[in-house]
């Protein structure tokens, strides 16, 4: 929000420089992003007066003047404006002098072989105003060689960046209140004025519980013409563009109060005003020259012919007051500010309205605002005001906080008594109670304050933050206690994965991508856009655009991780904490000792396995499975499963959703497991060699390699491993079947393993397999 000293010291006496002022506003939360002074620019440059004017000699459109800037002999300059004259006060630039427009300084030239030493200014040249027709004519006041500074009104303009909670500060009101609550000058009372009023204001209908109050004053035989200069030129400081004397009043009072209202040319308006919903389809003509679809949620103002203003955020061309404008209607209301930021949101419609009014307005002001407002129209544009009408109340009941000095010394570790409490608090508009606790009513304009916290805010801004000691935190003992998340990290860094982190959003077609319920898709309320719309039901759908942006900038092969929330409306509280990992192109680059090979659902199950063992989750307490979400290959997948619970899916993507990229991944959902628990086992050391016999198993196709694995290791008790080595289906084996060739390791604990015993646990191991629907081969 933008703003001149000037306007600022209409609310605010105060003395200090305009580098001091924005500096205590930074010191009180409000950032200040530039402070224009043009002052500063016009070094250098002093008043002159143009003593002769003749025609350049060689050039039709340029001007050979003699200047008195007050050296004591005239100075030649060549000149092209075309209102120079003879007998005429200017702004003169010497040789040398930095002209703020270019910023570089002036130099001697020769125009048109005619030589110029110096140079005559217009206020777009002096960055002062937008005006570059001509140079500026000061008049014949001052005296040749009077600085520029002395002799015009060179306002320093501030630009401060308003936080959204802050709806008080979005007028120069609020900003000078919050200084002057820091002792940085003393705040004016707003003076209400005594209005002789004739007649009645028609009387308005409210037919929406989302217009709380509406105030509305009829003034009538009004003159439309200019604003005085003053307004302009606060107006202009704040980057508003002077309209009408009835507009620019309105635009003050919404910029310099925060109080945004509306005016209307009476005698356009068709029958009685009512305040209500739009019906679905109306379409509002509005003053920016766009037409406006409305729904039947929003607020409008209506007369008889239809809908004439979008309330809260921007009036209607049809009933817009002009030069031919002779009795008007002023509203001032206090709206839903929900309901007229989703208005605003929807039509995509900004405005300094609707700016105010979806932060919260003073609704205390509404009367007093009416009536300055009214008495700044008579005074400028004359005419003859009504007595007001009012339609609702809204209510200016605040809550009361309660807090206490224990409370401000535990949050800021200040102590402050609870007297210098109160009287900061009161500064800012407080109410404040006194007693073993302070029970505070915040303000009318004060929508931010609601718990205590934001009251010891207040204090620590008006205290000071260079106040506030620093403090180191009090160190916990330290644990060796590692989070399952950070066992995860480091066990797949050390396999080689880099690890991302990234949106916790994407768009709706991605995310029906990665799931099989749609309907359990958590969708966001107000997206920040449409492609970051709904949550990620799967950490991969982001991990397969980061591998997509790999591979189109050369870096086609890589292994990359996440460890996130996902989400879905199946999980307890919509989320759950996943472990999710992806190969992308092939296992490793190219290499003279090693051929090329792609990933795939094997390495997937490796790194899947991996994880689960250095979670404390063994191969043998997990069940494989073929099934998997449709967002992996059909023929490639599986899930690691103990009883109901899913522990993990892993598999090659779908290739509809890799597009001709090879992916493989895997899912882990923490979640899902059970603490583990340490136990204490006693270490059983031999220095017996190990045994290993290796058998061929012929088994319907049908049967996973998983379970044969799993019956041969519970044949005895001295299988420490098995593993398979070796698949075959084709001539020698009949069609249906296939054959698995396992390695079984033994480890003896007493004695060597002699002929006899092996020939026994070779028998277990085949009757073992039997017992599943194998048979040795």
């Amino acid at each position: 929000m933008k703003f001149s000293n000037q306007w600022l010291k209409k609310y605010l006496e105060i003395d200090a420089t305009p580098d001091d002022i924005a500096t205590k506003l930074v010191e009180l939360g409000l950032e200040v992003e530039s402070v224009d002074d043009p002052s500063a620019g016009l070094k250098g440059f002093v008043y002159a007066r143009v003593v002769e004017r003749e025609k350049h000699p060689n050039a039709d459109r340029l001007s050979l003047c003699k200047v008195d800037a007050g050296t004591g002999q005239l100075i030649q300059v060549v000149c092209g404006a075309p209102n120079v004259k003879a007998n005429m006060g200017v702004a003169f630039a010497s040789v040398g002098t930095v002209i703020p427009i270019t910023g570089e300084a002036l130099k001697k030239g020769t125009i048109r072989d005619v030589e110029s030493c110096g140079m005559l200014c217009s206020s777009k040249e002096l960055l002062l105003g937008e005006d570059s027709d001509g140079i500026m004519d000061l008049g014949l006041d001052y005296k040749p060689g009077t600085p520029l500074t002395d002799i015009l009104t060179c306002d320093a303009v501030y630009d401060v960046s308003i936080t959204p909670n802050r709806g008080d500060c979005f007028g120069v009101y609020g900003i000078a209140r919050d200084l002057s609550a820091a002792g940085f000058g003393i705040l004016k009372s707003l003076n209400l004025p005594t209005i002789a009023r004739q007649g009645e204001t028609p009387a308005v209908s409210l037919a929406t519980s989302l217009c709380f109050q509406f105030g509305l004053c009829r003034i009538g035989g009004v003159k439309n013409a200019a604003s005085p200069a003053w307004l302009q030129d606060l107006l202009t400081s704040a980057g508003q563009k002077s309209i009408s004397a009835l507009v620019d009043i309105t635009n003050y009072f919404c910029l310099g109060l925060g109080r945004p209202m509306h005016v209307f040319d009476a005698d356009k308006i068709k029958g009685n005003l009512v305040v209500r919903q739009a019906k679905q389809g109306e379409i509002l003509k509005a003053l920016n020259d766009q037409d406006y679809t409305l729904t039947e949620d929003m607020i409008v103002i209506a007369d008889d012919s239809g809908v004439i203003s979008l309330a809260g955020i921007m009036g209607g061309r049809e009933t817009a007051v002009d030069e031919n404008t002779t009795n008007v209607l002023l509203e001032l209301a206090c709206f839903d500010p929900i309901s007229i930021a989703k208005t605003g949101q929807y039509l995509n419609l900004s405005s300094d309205s609707r700016q105010r009014f979806e932060r919260g307005v003073d609704a205390a002001l509404i009367s007093p605002c009416l009536d300055m407002a009214t008495a700044m129209i008579v005074e400028h544009c004359g005419g003859t005001p009504a007595a007001p009408s009012q339609a609702g109340l809204c209510s200016t009941n605040s809550i009361t906080i309660d807090l206490t000095p224990s409370q401000v010394k535990q949050r800021l570790g200040l102590a402050v008594d609870a007297n210098e409490i109160a009287a900061m608090l009161e500064c800012l508009g407080c109410t404040v109670e006194q007693g073993s606790t302070l029970k505070v009513t915040p303000p009318t304009w004060r929508h931010d304050l609601t718990i205590p916290e934001d009251l010891i805010e207040e204090i620590a801004r008006l205290k000071g933050y260079s106040e506030i000691i620093a403090q180191s935190l009090p160190l916990k003992p330290v644990q060796n206690i590692i989070s399952r998340e950070e066992i995860a990290r480091k066990h797949l860094s050390n396999r080689g994965f880099l690890e991302t982190i990234n949106w916790s959003f994407t768009d709706n077609r991605t995310a029906k991508q990665f799931t099989d319920a749609p309907e359990n898709l958590v969708l966001l309320a107000n997206p920040i856009s449409e492609d970051l719309s709904t949550m990620r039901p799967s950490a991969l759908a982001l991990l397969m655009k980061v591998a997509k942006s790999n591979t189109s900038n050369a870096r086609p092969n890589g292994a990359i991780f996440e460890v996130g929330s996902v989400y879905g409306e199946n999980f307890p509280n919509k989320q759950a904490m996943c472990i999710t990992g992806l190969r992308f192109g092939d296992i490793h680059d190219r290499h003279w000792l090693s051929p090329i090979r792609s990933a795939d659902v094997f390495d997937a199950k490796a790194d899947t396995l991996s994880i689960l063992k250095t979670l404390g989750i063994s191969e043998s307490s997990a069940q494989l499975s073929d099934d998997a979400p449709s967002y992996y290959h059909p023929g490639r997948k599986g899930s690691f499963k103990q009883g109901n619970r899913v522990l993990a899916y892993f598999g090659e993507l779908h290739p509809q959703i890799t597009e001709g990229l090879n992916c493989v991944g895997f899912e882990i959902f923490l979640d899902s497991m059970h603490a583990v628990k340490t136990k204490k086992i006693q270490a059983t050391l031999t220095d017996l060699m190990p045994v290993r016999r290796d058998f061929a198993f012929v088994l319907d196709a049908s049967i996973p390699a998983q379970k044969l694995v799993k019956a041969v290791e519970k044949a005895h008790d001295l299988i420490v491993q098995v593993d398979v080595f070796d698949y075959y289906q084709g001539q020698h084996v009949e069609q249906g079947k296939k054959s698995l060739a396992v390695s079984v390791t033994l480890q003896p604990t007493q004695k060597t393993l002699d002929e006899e015993s092996l020939t026994q646990i070779h028998e277990s191991i085949v009757q073992t397999a039997i017992k599943i629907g194998a048979q040795l081969r």
